[in-house]
């Protein structure tokens, strides 16, 4: 009887293994996915908090830019984009295109708390269908990916990124 409970566990033990192993390989396979999918920008549209419908081949060439997807209930998120916003020299060299999920009357509050609806180069932008979140591969927020001005991935940073980091990829 004892051998029998012991077989038992023993192939428990087995069958557990076997599965992490499996998840830790599908989400290592997921990531290289992800990884591959936006190494150069890729085609997705969001919804500007006055409506417009913008389109991410509209990112392209013209300046370097910043995706930064966040929630407005982050302090980090928060935190990032206060940074980001007083920094001048930043905002002269890229655009910044700041994207949730959340309803646009939060995404404007939120703005309008903020102070960037008078800045050129911040832009809050509405992931209405969640299509941004699922192609970048969103886990968690602030989650920042810095493109070049021809849609080449720079960096991706996942958690709080300061301004001046940011910067540093930019001005090349």
């Amino acid at each position: 009887m004892k051998r029998k409970l012991a077989f038992i566990f023993l192939l428990f033990i087995i069958g557990a293994i076997g599965y992490l192993g499996f998840s830790i390989y599908d989400q290592l396979q997921e990531k290289q996915v992800v990884k591959e999918r936006i190494a150069q920008v890729p085609e997705f549209t969001a919804i500007g908090l006055d409506g417009r419908v913008i389109q991410s081949n509209n990112f392209v060439r013209k300046a370097p830019f910043i995706l930064t997807y966040f929630n407005t209930g982050c302090e980090f998120c928060r935190a990032e984009i206060r940074s980001i916003k007083s920094h001048r020299s930043l905002q002269e060299r890229a655009m910044i295109y700041l994207i949730s999920d959340e309803p646009a009357r939060v995404l404007k509050q939120f703005r309008n708390k903020l102070e960037l609806d008078s800045l050129q180069k911040i832009k809050v932008l509405q992931d209405s269908t969640a299509e941004v979140k699922e192609l970048f591969g969103v886990k968690g927020v602030p989650n920042t990916f810095v493109y070049n001005r021809e849609g080449k991935l720079l960096k991706n940073f996942q958690g709080e990124t300061k301004a001046e980091i940011l910067y540093k990829l930019v001005k090349k």
